[in-house]
């Protein structure tokens, strides 16, 4: 049993896509997705993942992180902007 890793956008901005690696999981999607305050769920884990945003279509600006997600958690993880550090918590 994997994990969870739910994702919201609290920038502010209007056009930030996120991607989440799909080491622990070779059927989920690592494709770039639109995000917003509503919260974007992505299938992982247990292990290390890399989570990365991006502004849209601009492309200009990219940060990313590596998280672990344990065995059957959920990680909540709220995007606040390129210049700040992500909110985490476990669940």
């Amino acid at each position: 049993m994997g994990g969870t890793f739910k994702i919201t956008d609290a920038s502010g901005a209007t056009d930030t896509q996120c991607f989440v690696t799909k080491y622990t999981n070779s059927g989920g999607s690592d494709d770039w997705f639109a995000i917003g305050v509503a919260e974007q769920s992505w299938a992982r884990g247990p292990g290390w993942e890399l989570v990365a945003f991006r502004n849209g279509t601009a492309d200009s600006h990219r940060r990313g992180w590596y998280l672990n997600i344990p065995q059957g958690a959920t990680v909540l993880v709220t995007f606040y902007g390129f210049d700040r550090d992500l909110g985490l918590s476990y669940a």
